[in-house]
């Protein structure tokens, strides 16, 4: 038998001539297809002929110290060369390649067409329609079992050692490649793939040369029943086969030889080979076993020899401890791949490969799945290339050198030593080795996911941009790619994306869709998609009537418009369901890729088909369709003199003093700008009387939109609309017309431009309006006379913000300027834009224009309240104190807010924190400020107390000194006030002592979508011109936004040491009412009361109260505040719920009857100011305190600074403050009802009491004795008797109890 076995002294001599030879062998393996009778004499040939046996013996190649002088490594990515055939499983089956894992969880990747030539036939005749009826192609998941050992090769001309995923073949030609039927031996196992069936078996090639197997049917059944559920073998099937030769001396003809197969799962099991004499490395195949003789053990392996042939053994792949193996111990071994370089064979002792039966492994990480955090895993062993960790159930891991940290590990034996416990992540599974791969990289552990297949569509992740291109961003997510198509980088198209984005930069985005085929991931960056509040749809499952989802537009013709979801769920908006009122041409209202709040009116489950609707929610009563006629007192455009009849809930009612006739005011109809509304609403009572009113709409054109107003005003949430109706305005008032006291409508009459009918608008026009409404795809807006149009989304903002910036910025009844851009003669409507290059085409300084706008505005504001009985005396005082004199005021409180201090003539005066500079004051001192601005809303005037500009200011400053500073000179200049208008500025250098007002937007219609910059920030100004005494100084605006930008950065970037979002032990420094000073790592930092608890459990609780100074508190970094001098002081949040996951955004919205924690900040004559977070404040009315009337007379000692409370919303003063109320209702003024009131006023002479009662309303009481028991602020019950709302009076009985409301 030593023939089939050839060695000789001749050997030696001939592989010299071989090795002289490569080049041509390469040149022979270049054609692979060539047959054995077309092939010329080869080399190569005769390299194989002197392989056989001369009859003499061989040297035992190699020793064993070289063997094992090194350690044995593992393999890895680097141990892979072309042409290496080695041992894998299958891990994956997809329609058209199978996923390998070979050892060390190494990915490999057989496409369809390597599976085999019978295999790869059959798909070219089904290609080519040859195919009969009768036949049938199998697919890949038909034909292979998740679990399978195969024995593939690498493909030469596709390796490439930096994929990580390697192209392998499973064809038997390929993997067998160059063998001859003399490798073959009895008892052998080798896998091949069935060709085709016969009568009494199958024919089998094994990718010999020359040689057949047959595959008898009776050695089939077992392996039938168990694999392919009683069915016949498939064509092109692999399958591992048993060899049966009775004589090897026919093998070594040259003619064709056939082998008997046998695949019975038991026999396959426990096929082995003897193997006693010398053997070549062609007889040697990965998936054979042979016996072998121990030569060597250590910690890192066995050395073993088989034949005249020495295999190492990697540790992970002996079966027990190395030391249960002795010197010359004979064991079984499997060949797991033969190094073709090196000639180094590998083997395993693995039981679960040893004894593999040819059908599937057994899976033993059931318990685990990929992603799975492992808390407590023991390391057993550690190499240079990483550890081996001991799970459960004596089940192995091995985590790699690169997944130990997310920092470099250079000792691992210190880093990580025997026996130690670490908590890591399951990031796959390596069959092959019998172990599970682990990371311990705390990047990986707190991943949302491991593989692809664990995203799911919505989600919501940090990625890192790697490429921008026109039409596409690449990005990484984990160890992931995904991309964002051009429609998604932006909630507007883009068109130079590589000026927005750069590599490396982070988004947040959300999964779009997920493509496990080609393993893709799209992405989108569209801001209102990724922070929406909405559901989240990505399988039609999810819909139902009437649920509301925002989606992204996808196509649109004349018939409607086409919605796109998540994971490709889409929906249709017939053109009827667009806007309330039809529009003909959807395009000119909308845009590819506009993201659009929609609502699902009807969804079919059978066909999957999903019908969508823009409008509002059925829930919204329908408008009354009734004939309401105009007064004849009402003239578009007519400039009357009226007296404030009724005012409640931002509304007035005023009568015309000409002719009687009465028509509503609303609060936002009161001037252009807000704060100038908040102002005059605050201020203007019944019986004032307004000299310049302009006749706005007629009721039959407004009433939707007069609702809205009102709505809109009182909620400040668009999504309230639908939840409000039109019992705001009184019934008696609902058919009277609108008038207006903007000063942009006023001034419309002085050119006569006003629209009275269709007929008046013309293309091209530009006419002050008003919005509206504001809906996901436009802005409603209303002209002076009644007349509405739209402005589209994509015309409505020069920086094309999203539907919620917009409504973030602009509100209904805000003031806008126009350009009619579309007219539709036949359905009398019009479509307009808001862009600044098409409403104010002609002008040059528009910010100045704009600024101008507003003094003048405020100007008039100022003249009317001179006039107000209410307001005469105090503006007469405050009027009197110019904007930049210097005045001395006496300090009567601090707190944290700053300091409030009085004049000598009795006016109020406060410096706010940030404009003391670092004094230190007491109360009784006296200082010096600089008048910043009049505050007539809270009645004081605004100082700052910077020592230059005081100085600088009292040097007598007259107008020819202003006009000395010469027009567009650049000068610097710091930020004393901010405003949404303007910055109020101080001039430095030469103009040291001038103040200058600089506009924060260049018109009316620009909406700040960035942040201002706060108080002392340094701006280089320029200036512009003189109004009314007043400096107007400008800034380039693109410039001042890149500055903002940069600003942020800065902002950020200065504190490196501290991350937003990062987590930190802070140590109490000092203890305020409402705030805490904290050290955190040596850096300053702060966190509020609101920010400390999640929920108040019980009323009064002030969140401070368990922590005194030096303790220590677990906090979060939110942001930062810039302070005096050039510290930055870290925001801080101890809330449970924000101290993991992402941070918490501020809920801004405060709908009517919902519950929030509030701090007492201070309290006032008539109410309590409460901080609903750190930087929002909201009200609370004493009637709304409680209904103890002995805590309401000592309310300070109840209600103390910082305590925590659970009130209810329920409404709003102004725009900006919050109501709230800590009873289960709010206290009202109710005829026939009882309720609280308290005294202010005691008249002895006549021994009459002054009441005070909820919402304003003063009543008076006869006492008929003993009227000194009363005392000022005495709180009693009361039953209300009659109410005049006209005068705001009642009469009242007080209730003889004051324990309870009875």
């Amino acid at each position: 038998m030593e023939v089939d076995f050839p060695r000789g002294k001749g050997s030696q001599k001939r592989d010299k001539k071989a090795t002289a030879r490569k080049p041509v062998k390469r040149k022979r393996e270049k054609n692979l297809f060539m047959t054995e009778k077309s092939r010329p004499k080869s080399k190569k040939r005769k390299i194989s002929k002197v392989e056989e046996d001369d009859g003499k013996k061989h040297k035992i190649q190699g020793t064993v110290d070289t063997h094992i002088s090194n350690k044995i490594e593992p393999f890895t990515i680097k141990s892979v060369c072309p042409g290496m055939v080695l041992l894998g499983c299958i891990s994956e089956i997809k329609d058209y390649k199978l996923i390998i894992t070979l050892s060390n969880n190494i990915k490999g990747v057989v496409a369809i067409t390597e599976i085999s030539d019978a295999y790869t036939n059959k798909l070219q005749q089904l290609a080519d329609g040859q195919i009969t009826e009768e036949e049938e192609v199998y697919g890949l998941s038909e034909m292979f079992e998740v679990g399978m050992i195969v024995c593939c090769k690498i493909a030469d001309n596709k390796y490439n050692i930096n994929k990580k995923i390697l192209d392998l073949t499973l064809n038997p030609r390929l993997v067998h490649e160059n063998k001859t039927a003399k490798c073959l031996k009895n008892n052998m196992l080798i896998c091949g793939s069935v060709v085709s069936e016969e009568d009494h078996g199958y024919l089998v090639d094994i990718g010999i040369q020359q040689t057949t197997g047959f595959l008898s049917k009776k050695y089939t059944q077992t392996y039938i029943a168990t694999m392919c559920e009683g069915d016949s073998l498939m064509v092109g099937e692999l399958v591992w086969c048993h060899v049966e030769i009775k004589d090897e001396q026919e093998l070594l003809s040259d003619s064709i030889h056939t082998i008997y197969l046998n695949i019975q799962p038991d026999i396959i099991s426990k096929t082995m080979i003897e193997v006693d004499r010398p053997i070549t490395y062609y007889n040697l195949v990965p998936g054979l076993n042979v016996t072998g003789i121990v030569k060597k053990s250590s910690e890192y392996g066995i050395v073993v020899r088989v034949g005249n042939k020495f295999c190492v053994i990697h540790s992970t792949h002996v079966n027990g401890s190395h030391e249960d193996f002795k010197e010359d111990q004979k064991i079984p071994v499997k060949i797991l791949y033969i190094h073709p370089e090196s000639k180094t064979v590998y083997a395993t002792t693995l039981p679960h490969l040893l004894y593999y039966n040819g059908t599937t492994l057994d899976n033993k990480f059931n318990e685990f799945t990929v992603g799975d955090i492992v808390k407590n895993a023991v390391v057993c062993e550690t190499s240079k290339k990483g550890i081996y960790l001991k799970l459960t159930h004596g089940i192995t891991g091995f985590a790699q050198k690169g997944h130990l940290s997310d920092s470099t590990v250079e000792k691992i034996s210190e880093q990580f030593p025997i026996g130690s416990k670490q908590r890591c992540r399951v990031i796959g599974f390596s069959p092959i080795d019998n172990f599970i791969m682990l990371s311990l990289k705390q990047s990986i552990l707190n991943r949302d996911f491991i593989k692809i297949r664990d995203i799911v569509p919505g989600s919501l992740f940090k990625v890192e941009v790697k490429y921008v291109k026109d039409t596409v961003i690449g990005v990484k997510i984990g160890d992931l790619k995904g991309i964002i198509p051009a429609l998604h980088m932006a909630d507007v198209p883009l068109k130079t994306p590589q000026k927005l984005f750069n590599e490396g930069d982070e988004l947040d985005c959300r999964v779009l869709s997920v493509d496990m085929k080609d393993n893709k991931v799209t992405l989108t960056n569209k801001k209102s998609l990724v922070n929406t509040t909405l559901p989240i749809v990505h399988d039609t499952s999810q819909i139902h009537k009437h649920l509301e989802l925002e989606g992204f537009i996808v196509m649109m013709n004349d018939k409607g418009v086409l919605v796109a979801f998540y994971n490709n769920v889409k929906g249709w908006v017939p053109i009827s369901e667009l806007t309330e009122e039809r529009i003909e041409h959807p395009d000119k209202v909308f845009y590819i890729g506009q993201v659009v709040r929609c609502r699902v009116i009807n969804y079919d489950e059978e066909s999957k088909k999903i019908i969508l609707s823009l409008k509002k929610g059925t829930r919204q009563r329908e408008p009354r369709k009734r004939q309401i006629s105009v007064s004849d007192q009402f003239e578009a455009g007519k400039i009357i003199e009226c007296r404030i009849k009724i005012k409640r809930r931002d509304v007035f009612i005023v009568e015309d003093l000409a002719s009687s006739y009465e028509a509503v005011l609303y609060k936002s109809h009161l001037a252009d700008f807000d704060d100038l509304c908040d102002l005059l609403w605050e201020k203007l009572q019944v019986d004032d009387v307004l000299k310049q009113v302009i006749h706005f709409s007629g009721t039959n054109k407004i009433v939707s939109f007069t609702t809205s107003v009102v709505i809109m005003v009182v909620s400040m949430k668009p999504s309230l609309l639908k939840q409000t109706e039109n019992d705001i305005i009184p019934r008696d008032f609902s058919d009277i017309s609108v008038v207006s006291m903007k000063p942009s409508l006023l001034k419309q009459t002085e050119n006569d431009i006003i629209p009275r009918d269709f007929s008046d608008i013309s293309k091209d026009m530009i006419l002050p309006a008003v919005v509206k409404n504001i809906v996901e795809y436009g802005i409603f807006f209303t002209l002076t006379g009644g007349l509405g149009g739209l402005v589209p989304m994509k015309v409505a903002s020069d920086n094309y913000l999203s539907y919620e910036d917009i409504v973030e910025h602009l509100h209904i009844g805000q003031s806008i300027v126009i350009r009619i851009t579309y007219l539709d003669i036949e359905k009398k409507t019009f479509v307009g834009s808001m862009l600044t290059k098409h409403c104010f085409p002609n002008s040059v300084n528009k910010a100045s224009l704009l600024m101008e706008s507003y003094l003048d505005n405020k100007d008039l504001v100022y003249d009317l309240l001179s006039t107000s009985m209410s307001c005469k005396d105090i503006m007469s005082k405050m009027r009197s104190i110019p904007v930049g004199s210097v005045v001395s005021t006496v300090v009567n409180n601090l707190d944290d807010d700053g300091i409030d201090s009085t004049l000598s003539n009795g006016l109020q005066a406060h410096v706010s924190t940030d404009l003391t500079y670092g004094k230190t004051v007491m109360e009784g001192d006296k200082i010096l400020g600089v008048v910043l601005s009049i505050d007539i809303l809270n009645n004081r005037i605004e100082l700052s107390l910077d020592d230059k500009v005081i100085s600088a200011m009292k040097k007598t400053q007259t107008e020819d000194d202003v006009q000395q500073l010469n027009i567009h000179t650049t000068i610097s200049s710091t930020i004393l006030q901010v405003n949404p208008v303007y910055y109020l500025v101080s001039l430095r250098g030469k103009a040291l002592g001038s103040m200058a007002y600089v506009p924060t937007k260049q018109t009316i219609n620009s909406i700040n979508d960035k942040e201002l910059f706060p108080v002392h920030h340094k701006l280089n100004v320029k200036i512009n011109s003189v109004h009314n005494e007043n400096l107007i100084a400008l800034v380039n605006y693109k410039l001042m936004e890149a500055q903002i930008e940069k600003f942020k950065e800065k902002f950020v970037k200065d504190k490196t040491y501290l991350s937003i979002g990062g987590c930190y032990t802070a140590c109490i420094k000092q203890i305020h009412p409402s705030t805490m000073e904290l050290d955190i790592e040596g850096y300053t930092g702060t966190i509020h009361c609101a920010d400390m608890v999640d929920t108040i459990e019980n009323n009064g609780y002030h969140p401070f109260s368990e922590y005194k100074i030096n303790d220590k508190l677990k906090v979060r970094v939110i942001g930062f505040a810039k302070k005096k001098s050039e510290e930055k002081i870290a925001e801080c949040v101890a809330k449970p719920s924000q101290l993991k996951g992402k941070i918490g955004k501020v809920d801004k919205s405060f709908p009517l009857k919902s519950r929030r924690n509030v701090f007492i900040k201070k309290i006032d004559k008539e109410e309590v100011c409460v901080f609903l977070s750190s930087k929002r404040m909201g009200l609370i009315s004493k009637f709304d305190l409680s209904n103890d009337l002995t805590a309401l007379e000592h309310v300070a000692d109840h209600f103390k600074k910082g305590q925590g409370y659970d009130a209810e919303v329920v409404g709003c003063k102004g725009r900006r403050k919050i109501v709230l109320s800590l009873l289960d209702h709010r206290e009202k003024t109710v005829e026939g009802e009882t309720t609280k009131c308290f005294v202010n006023h005691i008249d002895i002479e006549t021994n009459e009491l002054s009441v005070s009662l909820p919402w304003k309303y003063k009543a008076i009481v006869k006492v008929n004795k003993n009227i000194e028991n009363y005392r000022l602020g005495q709180w009693f019950w009361c039953d209300v008797l009659t109410i005049d709302k006209t005068k705001r009076t009642c009469t009242i009985k007080l209730k003889n109890s004051r324990k309870e409301k009875t």
